[in-house]
């Protein structure tokens, strides 16, 4: 996504919202008063800023907003078969379980750090749960439905578990140089 198609995304439609109502406001002062900008000298300055002040804070939550997602996507390595569980990691609070595909002949997939996958939803790291995921605006807040567990993070799950993957494929390679 280019920074044109960002900008029409994001900003463009509060600044239209903004647009309209200062047009609609001018023509309110036309047919009230017969002149467009008679309406707007007659509105305090501590009104033009508080207008200033609340668009600010917009453009600042829509950049919190787009940095909390990166717009990832939920694709990955799909095996032919099922899924391995080779483990787990424990990073940003809550337990991350990692999997791998089952190997098909006598191979040792472990050393494969290709095909590592992190579920996609964490888990409780009291009772290893998983956690249920409740995007709150300007953070997001897992929550054990088991015992109650509650956490709150800026990151979004699938930022979480790229830096979960690259995580444990370094473990890996420690492990098992070439």
């Amino acid at each position: 996504m280019g920074i044109k198609d960002w900008i029409l995304n994001h900003y463009l439609p509060g600044l239209l919202v903004a647009l309209t109502i200062i047009i609609l406001t001018a023509i309110y002062s036309v047919i009230k008063t017969g002149n467009g900008i008679t309406i707007y000298t007659e509105i305090p300055i501590i009104i033009w800023i508080i207008i200033a002040i609340i668009l600010l804070i917009w453009i600042i939550i829509v950049f919190i907003r787009n940095r909390m997602n990166d717009n990832t996507f939920p694709m990955g390595f799909v095996p032919r078969g099922e899924w391995v569980n080779i483990g787990s990691e424990k990073y940003g609070g809550v337990i991350w379980r990692i999997k791998q595909p089952k190997p098909v002949y006598l191979t040792n997939i472990r050393n494969d750090t290709s095909s590592i996958q992190v579920e996609s939803t964490p888990r409780c790291p009291n009772c290893e749960t998983e956690l249920d995921i409740k995007d709150k605006y300007l953070w997001y807040s897992w929550w054990c439905v088991e015992c109650g567990f509650k956490l709150r993070t800026w990151n979004n799950n699938e930022k979480i578990k790229r830096l979960v993957e690259k995580k444990v494929e370094r473990k890996l390679e420690r492990e098992n140089p070439k």
